[in-house]
């Protein structure tokens, strides 16, 4: 056998360990039991899922890359503007020390979303979300597909959320206390779906009466009577981009996590945000704020009135997040630019530097301080620029990739260590970035000091590429979007 199949007969062993690795650049850890709906995108990032491709944190060849649809945004080029109006960050002392920061000009293309109708009563609340497909649990955005693939063994649209069995409308479903006035239904549908119906203002017992109550409209649930609609959302498509999505974190592993997504104009309501959250409603800080405990974490999220959705991620089961959403302030693209540049300038300054090497007119620099590790880059004329991400905990060598824009030129840069057992091949030969018009680009690469450098110049016309980085020199496997400001590539 090579060592490139050394390498990759170690994959198996490396997912495994992954699953338990979410502590990532920018994107909290994944919960032991996901609360999350099944169509929750990113994100969160959320990311949040994140979002943006398909993670892993080691090198593996036994799964296969995200197969998604082509990304269709305009092009961002040299003297564009940002993708969003407005960025959230906290103020405060934690807003001296942030740890990471991305934004894309659009997220991986996601699962299709739920057909939303808000009714109203007085002062009660009916939101029904109609989801017309099998119930089977889609990636969250800190999600592998080792993950999914465990999630999927709950068939039962809650997922694994801790309900109340009820037998509804006919049929074995769930119901869950969201806080002392606000409940949720879930009612199956066989192969094609099923209806999560949230009442707000009114106690479990009369949410259980109202839904047996609703009437089926051409497959979607209705009140008979005295409620008047007052929002509905259609459901979505089926891999359609998920819109531009920044981040910045405060803690590599331990939070809290800031997210800026931007949300289209026919989205007036957090309830119809295409999140897909379930939560209990609160009025903070003059915002309609969705809570969502998510059993060792805790998001909150609402709409900014620029047309931007903010969520904070937290570690643990937070009660009151009252704090850090009021301590949210928006800022514009330049000083989200200013903001990301003295982080490079930062870590540049603080981790120290263990190697670098210069090919194809630039200059890298990998850093590491135990815990964390990062990787810089320097071209003639500009400034040095880093992305740092926790030090992968797995036996093993190590790895980092990431990119950046300068110029307006989409950079993707990475290091990938050489194991004991390792020699240098031809293997990043074989790395590839591929646009959606078939055009594949090649990393100028070379060997150093024990480790692979590389760096691929991808064209200026495009905006995603697939990718089977990850099964060569570890990092993502996949779809790779556009970046704005210097990221690590996960």
């Amino acid at each position: 056998m090579n060592d490139l199949d050394d390498r990759l007969d170690e994959a198996a062993t490396d997912v495994q360990r992954a699953v338990s690795l979410m502590s990532l650049t920018t994107t909290p850890p994944a919960p032991r039991r996901s609360m999350l709906p099944v169509w929750r995108l990113t994100v969160i990032s959320t990311a949040v899922m994140l979002v943006f491709g398909s993670i892993y944190l080691a090198r593996s060849r036994d799964t296969a890359p995200q197969t998604t649809s082509p990304a269709t945004s305009t092009i961002v080029s040299e003297g564009s503007p940002h993708a969003l109006p407005a960025y959230a960050v906290l103020t405060g002392d934690i807003a001296a020390h942030p740890s990471s920061m991305r934004e894309v000009v659009e997220g991986s293309p996601t699962s299709d979303s739920p057909k939303v109708d808000i009714w109203q009563q007085d002062t009660t609340t009916l939101i029904i979300r109609t989801v017309t497909r099998a119930s089977t649990v889609e990636p969250t955005d800190t999600s592998t597909q080792a993950t999914i693939a465990a999630a999927n063994e709950y068939s039962e649209p809650w997922g694994q959320r801790d309900v109340t069995p009820v037998r509804i409308r006919g049929v074995a479903g769930a119901t869950a206390t969201l806080a002392d006035d606000q409940h949720v239904v879930w009612i199956p549908n066989g192969e094609y779906g099923y209806t999560v119906v949230i009442g707000r203002g009114m106690t479990n017992q009369r949410l259980i009466a109202t839904v047996e109550a609703l009437v089926n409209v051409n497959g979607v649930l209705e009140p008979q009577s005295g409620f008047t609609v007052v929002d509905r959302y259609p459901a979505s498509a089926v891999a359609t981009p998920s819109p531009p999505f920044a981040q910045i974190s405060y803690s590599l592993d331990a939070g809290p996590w800031v997210e800026s997504s931007l949300v289209p104009q026919s989205h007036t309501s957090i309830e119809t945000a295409p999140n897909g959250l379930i939560g209990r409603l609160e009025h903070i800080n003059n915002n309609d704020v969705l809570i969502v405990n998510d059993i060792d974490r805790t998001l909150a999220t609402w709409l900014a009135p620029n047309g931007v959705e903010v969520t904070i991620i937290a570690l643990g089961a937070r009660n009151d997040m009252t704090s850090l959403i009021e301590s949210v302030r928006m800022i514009d693209a330049t000083e989200w630019q200013q903001t990301n540049a003295r982080l490079s300038e930062q870590i540049a300054r603080q981790v120290p530097e263990t190697g670098r090497s210069t090919l194809d007119g630039v200059t890298l620099i990998r850093r590491a301080d135990g815990a964390s590790q990062a990787l810089c880059l320097i071209t003639d004329g500009n400034a040095e620029v880093c992305a740092r991400q926790p030090s992968v905990v797995s036996e093993g060598p190590g790895f980092i990739a990431a990119q950046t824009q300068i110029d307006g030129h989409w950079l993707i840069f990475g290091y990938d260590e050489l194991g004991p057992n390792e020699s240098p091949d031809n293997s990043m030969d074989t790395v590839t970035f591929t646009d959606q018009s078939g055009t594949t680009t090649r990393p100028a690469w070379t060997n150093d000091s024990g480790a692979n450098w590389y760096v691929a110049r991808i064209p200026d016309t495009t905006n995603s590429v697939d990718t089977n980085l990850g099964i060569i020199a570890g990092g993502i496997v996949g779809t790779v979007t556009r970046p704005i400001v210097t990221a690590a590539l996960q």
